[in-house]
């Protein structure tokens, strides 16, 4: 399974995230609160990036993913199978399935018509967070300067 790539410090940038835009958290008094789906992905601490090359393949990737306690899975928007895997895989059901590497908007409507419960972008586009938002998906943006850390809030 060459074509699985984990991810470990990408966790620790949603808690930041998730504080700096706001997006899939629930304020209240003052409070805020965790979607049922950051508290998870929180727990098991890793986000496996998948870049599909050949669709065979899912049925393997999603048993050694359940077989090792791992319940989601990032698709990469870095193939041209990369919809294709978000269908097949959220239609069986038994991952949490999100869509990576989202640069646009049209990508984003992609992803989402596909299945995907969360996106995560490798830059900041604005349209696509309010797209989410408007649409009630967790989305996780990148920010690497101070400039789009400042855009992010």
């Amino acid at each position: 399974m060459k074509k699985i790539f984990f991810a470990s410090a990408f966790i620790k940038k949603l808690h930041y995230f998730y504080k700096s835009i706001k997006i899939d958290l629930l304020k209240i008094e003052g409070r805020c609160y965790m979607s049922s789906l950051e508290q998870q992905l929180r727990k098991e601490k890793l986000l496996p990036l998948y870049t599909v090359t050949d669709l065979s393949l899912l049925p393997i990737a999603e048993k050694i993913l359940l077989e090792n306690n791992l319940h989601f899975i990032e698709v990469t928007y870095r193939s041209d199978l990369a919809s294709t895997a978000i269908r097949q895989l959220s239609d069986s059901d038994k991952l949490i399935v999100g869509a990576g590497t989202v640069c646009d908007l049209n990508t984003a409507k992609d992803a989402i018509a596909s299945g995907a419960k969360f996106i995560v972008m490798p830059g900041l586009n604005i349209e696509v967070i309010e797209y989410c938002v408007d649409n009630n998906i967790p989305v996780y943006p990148g920010a690497v300067t101070p400039s789009e850390i400042i855009q992010a809030m």
